[in-house]
């Protein structure tokens, strides 16, 4: 009897999903720090919950270490320029999880981009592009808890 194999891109495909969700399970635990997460960039209060928005540089924040392991070409990838996160904590000091956010980022050209963000370590994430000098509007909206959570601030870039 012959038995077949998957295409090697599927195999691939399918590793790179369950090494994800073995990451995902690893960093649950993690503290939330300035090395992993980035910096934070603005604390605000929406309807008494807490956000917390942290922003890391993306080529930055690659450390060598990490990309030892790295044997795939990402060139072809799509890389944004720094990575946002937002940790909204609900009026009885939790992290707010199980819903979904996004962000709207308005450059200092008036160029405007949205990115939906995944829920990831108690907060919501995505890649964005701040690649130029200058002020940047930030929106975040938040839909969990039964609420419509939208804050909006002023980040610089030097």
């Amino acid at each position: 009897m012959k038995t077949k194999f998957a295409s090697p891109v599927l195999c691939l495909v399918f590793s790179l999903f369950f090494a994800a969700g073995a990451l995902a399970v690893e960093k649950a635990g993690q503290v939330i720090d300035e090395k992993t997460f980035g910096k934070v960039i603005h604390e605000s209060k929406v309807e008494n919950f807490s956000f917390t928005y942290r922003l890391l540089d993306n080529k930055a924040g690659m450390s060598a270490e990490a990309a030892k392991g790295m044997k795939m070409d990402h060139s072809a990838m799509e890389t944004k320029s720094h990575h946002l996160m937002v940790f909204p904590v609900s009026p009885d000091k939790t992290p707010v999880k199980g819903g979904t956010a996004g962000f709207l980022v308005i450059a200092p050209s008036g160029n405007k981009a949205q990115a939906m963000a995944q829920e990831m370590t108690q907060g919501y994430g995505a890649n964005v592009d701040l690649t130029e000098k200058g002020a940047y509007t930030i929106r975040a909206k938040v839909v969990a808890a039964g609420k419509v959570l939208v804050d909006e601030f002023r980040h610089e870039i030097k």
